[in-house]
């Protein structure tokens, strides 16, 4: 038997140290399996349902009308004001109603923000024939209301998901901005 390696009093013959290489080896090609294995399960997996869809809610609302109502020596339909293509509506002093109805693609309930020359106020929540539920158990669309404005103002009128905390503006109200001087910047709602 040769010796190959002798270090201090140990010798270790070529068969011993063919034995511990070829394991060595063995070794190292398992580790690499393993590790490209691991790799490759981590960046090819995919996560797959059938049973639970989600769906996102939709609420958006279209501006059926801008009237000028206090105006009676003309019809209806030639005081109807038209937003600029920003969709900001510039209205003199006067009376207005405005007729809001949900789009046919909503799909949960919602509001609006109305918002009178930087002054928000939200309007109570819209529920057309599909939102209808235990808590709103009756359709308010199309919802209208009414602007009294003292100034002639800017309006923009966005469409919000969900419910309001805090709706000022309730279905067949007025929101009269005449007398936001006297009530430090908030508006009042009249039946």
């Amino acid at each position: 038997m040769k010796n190959i390696f002798s270090t201090n009093d140990e010798k270790i013959s070529e068969k011993a140290f063919s034995q511990s290489l070829l394991i060595s080896v063995v070794s190292i090609l398992i580790c690499i399996v393993a590790l490209c294995s691991a790799t490759y399960a981590w960046f090819s997996g995919d996560v797959q349902s059938n049973t639970n869809n989600i769906k996102a809610g939709h609420f958006s609302v279209n501006v059926v009308s801008v009237i000028r109502t206090d105006d009676e020596t003309s019809n209806a339909s030639e005081n109807t004001i038209l937003p600029n293509t920003s969709g900001v509506y510039t209205l003199e002093s006067g009376t207005y109603t405005i007729t809001l109805r949900p789009t046919d693609e909503t799909t949960v309930k919602g509001h609006c923000v109305i918002t009178i020359n930087g002054n928000e106020y939200r309007t109570d929540v819209i529920v057309n024939e599909n939102t209808v539920s235990e808590s709103y158990p009756t359709a308010n669309s199309p919802f209208v209301f009414q602007i009294k404005l003292s100034e002639e103002s800017t309006i923009e009128i966005e469409s919000k998901w969900g419910i309001p905390a805090d709706p000022v503006i309730v279905k067949g109200t007025t929101i009269d901005t005449t007398v936001l001087s006297s009530i430090s910047g908030e508006a009042t709602a009249e039946q």
